[in-house]
């Protein structure tokens, strides 16, 4: 797995606001709009330590290499994991920061039990679902998807059987299914299906968290234009999904890194 230049990273927000200007005279009508950004530090002091245990204002504490980010826009939490910290923290709006999950210790301790005394190892991807009482996390290393239930507080693991192996047969229960490496996460707006990027093998799995059957969407063969599920990928990093509200199909976009491209699968399974 690729590491990032820096070793410690610290976590950035850039947001933007909009004006709009308008100016008109008695000759010419036209619209100025210009755009103003401004950066704001939410977490991080600049030191990588591990501390799985600080709470408190999220730029005074530690973070280490963080890496998957994702947002709950209704209550503004942000969350994120980090590589060599092995956790998984959130921002709350009020700038609090806290760990959800891990003990900043790289190895597997188990499931059903808290979240914030469990172990992650290596953690790559987040994702939050749209209600915000269920986080997803690709725990790269111990070759898991994990969710945490936000309201009890508890982890298990949806994917995974936590070795490291070649892709099983389409339709296989996902807990019993091998992975080369669970990199990233995305699930639509229902919460019933997520998509995980194994970038080890080069593929998108799409795991049914109703039925947890588990299938390839992309990444077995050659091309544009016709099936996602026979297109080549390589080195898939980052897969995002958007639910269309009119039909509640998804498009996933993919970052096909190794090949220079960002890719689209449309609901027909269709990719470009």
């Amino acid at each position: 797995m690729r590491r990032g230049v820096a070793q410690y990273l610290t976590v950035l927000l850039l947001t933007a606001s909009l004006t709009y200007a308008q100016q008109t005279d008695t000759h010419v009508g036209h619209d100025d709009v210009h755009a103003l950004y401004s950066l704001h530090m939410l977490a991080g002091n600049g030191t990588g330590a591990r501390d799985s245990t600080a709470y408190g204002v999220g730029t005074s504490i530690a973070v280490n290499m963080p890496c998957g980010v994702t947002m709950h826009v209704p209550s503004g939490a942000i969350y994120f994991v980090e590589y060599n910290g092995h956790v998984a923290r959130v921002i709350t709006p009020d700038g609090n920061m806290r760990v959800v999950a891990g003990d900043s210790e790289p190895r597997y301790t188990g499931d059903n039990i808290p979240a914030n005394t469990s172990s992650l190892r290596y953690p790559t991807g987040v994702e939050v679902d749209a209600s915000g009482t269920r986080l997803w996390i690709a725990d790269a290393v111990n070759y898991r998807v994990r969710e945490v239930n936000l309201v009890t507080g508890i982890i298990s693991t949806v994917a995974g059987n936590g070795s490291w192996g070649p892709v099983q047969t389409d339709g296989s229960l996902a807990t019993a299914a091998a992975f080369g490496t669970p990199y990233s996460v995305a699930a639509n707006r229902a919460g019933d299906k997520l998509w995980v990027v194994d970038i080890k093998w080069h593929r998108v799995r799409l795991l049914n968290l109703s039925s947890g059957i588990i299938t390839t969407v992309a990444g077995i063969g050659i091309g544009d234009g016709g099936a996602a599920k026979v297109a080549t990928l390589l080195v898939v990093r980052t897969v995002s999904a958007v639910t269309n509200p009119s039909t509640g199909g998804v498009v996933l976009y993919m970052a096909d890194t190794s090949n220079h491209r960002i890719r689209r699968v449309d609901e027909a399974g269709i990719i470009t």
